[in-house]
């Protein structure tokens, strides 16, 4: 056995448990209190690290692993040897060895349930085609403006005249027209990205992993500039712009980055809670979802330093900031919770729906059902529910400007 190129971080060992198990996404969403998306995607970042593309090689790498130390051990073996002694193993070499493997554990063990899934899934229908709609803030009604994709977009971002998408399944980038539905624009990206940003005069793209993880993009040439060197082996998910900074969460290392976009290189490695995904940034600080332990960490930007860290009741799935305090939702709990940046007060508000993204307005907060293809408006004066309407599909993602609420979908 040797040791994994890229380290699973605490949660994606709960997650590979439970894959060779049986368990199919939505019951690991289930037992971990994490949304749908975000056992899928916990998944992918499995597959992505140790070179695997499906659910029996990661059932089989857990079932190898049982004679030795186990899979909650923070740098998990994930290789077998590659014949001759010492000589480091290739991915190609794990992959084979746990198909072999996850054969042969299907056959005397009379089948993982990862086989059933395999077996379930073959013959599914393609998904319906991706787009991106546009909602008006002022009316909040869906306008005229629906754009088909030809992959799902999984992140976006307004900024520099145009809309930009990311496709973690695709890995490219895509550069949209905001004023008639028009693509003006793909371009590749070397790993699956989990988070855009637009400022300091680029466009920001986030990756799963891997020492390219956080790459620049000019807007004025389309073309990408040089990957900012982190380290440590990150594992990135949110991704912010504020106090002339890029902010981005690492939640292999429980960090959070902040960059110099003039120079590209990082300025700090602030400690936060465990498991930092999302990020938002506003005129009071910088502010970090933690997954983990359910805990919102507040950043000074001018000393770079948490000076809070605000506990919640459910685990956050996604957070915001506007003029009227930091918006927190979580999909297990069913709930939104502002925090007020004035006194790190918090007023939890339910709702009716799985919010699983959210976006703020000068005068409205937009909270997405992604399952439910919901998007829910909350008044920030009174933080009541004011409406509800179907987005048309599955919601994927939403951002906002002062104007628009933008929602890209897949399904109908």
């Amino acid at each position: 056995m040797k040791t994994a190129t890229f380290t699973l971080t605490k949660r994606e060992n709960e997650v590979a448990r439970l894959v060779a198990q049986g368990l199919t996404n939505r019951q690991i969403a289930a037992k971990l209190f994490i949304s749908e998306r975000t056992a899928e995607y916990h998944i992918e970042q499995i597959r992505n690290k140790l070179g695997f593309h499906a659910r029996t090689q990661i059932a089989a790498w857990v079932a190898a692993d049982q004679s030795g130390p186990g899979p909650d051990k923070a740098r998990p073996p994930s290789a077998l040897a590659d014949g001759a002694a010492g000589r480091a193993p290739t991915r190609r070499s794990v992959r084979v060895a746990a198909f072999g493997l996850a054969a042969a554990v299907a056959l005397t063990m009379g089948g993982l349930a990862a086989v059933a899934f395999l077996s379930r899934t073959a013959g599914a229908p393609a998904p319906s085609p991706a787009r991106v709609v546009q909602l008006n803030a002022a009316t909040s009604r869906l306008t005229s403006w629906s754009l088909p994709l030809s992959v799902q977009a999984s992140n976006l971002a307004v900024g520099y005249g145009a809309l930009w998408t990311v496709s973690y399944g695709a890995k490219v980038l895509t550069r949209i027209n905001p004023k008639k539905p028009a693509v003006l624009g793909s371009y590749g990206i070397s790993a699956p990205p989990v988070g855009i940003a637009v400022g300091g005069g680029q466009v920001w793209v986030a990756t799963a992993f891997g020492d390219n993880a956080l790459q620049p993009f000019d807007p004025k040439t389309n073309q990408s500039g040089q990957p900012v060197p982190l380290g440590s082996d990150p594992a990135l998910q949110g991704i912010a712009y504020g106090w002339n900074s890029i902010w981005v969460t690492d939640k292999n290392n429980n960090l959070v980055y902040r960059v110099d976009p003039s120079t590209n290189m990082v300025t700090a490695r602030i400690a936060v809670g465990d498991g930092p995904e999302g990020i938002a940034v506003d005129s009071a600080g910088v502010w970090v979802a933690n997954a983990v332990d359910a805990t919102v960490s507040r950043i000074d930007p001018t000393s770079s330093r948490v000076v809070a860290t605000i506990g919640l009741v459910g685990t956050p799935t996604a957070i915001a900031a506007g003029p009227n305090g930091v918006w927190v939702v979580s999909e297990p709990a069913n709930l939104v919770v502002r925090i007020d940046p004035a006194t790190n007060q918090h007023l939890e508000i339910p709702i009716d729906a799985h919010p699983s993204a959210v976006a703020v307005t000068h005068d409205a907060v937009w909270v997405a059902d992604g399952v439910g293809g919901r998007i829910v408006r909350i008044d920030p004066s009174t933080d009541r529910v004011l409406s509800s309407m179907s987005a048309g599909g599955r919601v994927d993602a939403i951002s906002a400007d002062d104007q628009s609420v933008w929602i890209s979908l897949h399904g109908g």
